[in-house]
């Protein structure tokens, strides 16, 4: 999925989009993450959570997963959008929410261009 999430990140970043990727520290050490982010030259933010907290609080059962969260706070979408691309109604129904969200931001971006060392940072108790 994170090919997905880069290929997103480049087309949408300008317009508002913020991606936010969240590692399972139980699967992959904090180095582990950090050569893969290096190596891949991921865009977006990537957050390593060592002890799974935001898989337990937030009842995550399915990976990968992803979540569209609209300007107004509100889960918009909940799925893996790289599954939509052989779907192609379902992969133009997700497009087709993500542009209308997108044009209700109003605040500037966070970051619109890619920096191959993302930071990876451990989840701070």
């Amino acid at each position: 999925m994170r090919d997905y999430l880069v290929r997103w990140h480049r087309k949408y970043a300008s317009r508002g989009l913020v991606i936010i990727e969240i590692n399972q520290g139980q699967q992959e050490t904090l180095e582990t993450q950090k050569k893969s982010v290096i190596r891949q030259q991921v865009p977006q933010f990537v957050l390593w959570d060592e002890a799974n907290r935001n898989t337990q609080n937030y009842g995550i059962k399915a990976w990968p997963i992803g979540y569209l969260i609209g300007p107004d706070g509100k889960v918009k979408w909940e799925g893996n959008p790289a599954r939509t691309i052989r779907r192609t109604k379902s992969h133009r129904q997700l497009v087709e929410l993500l542009e209308s969200n997108l044009n209700q931001v109003r605040q500037p971006p966070v970051r619109t261009s890619a920096v191959p060392t993302s930071v990876v940072l451990p989840v701070q108790p």
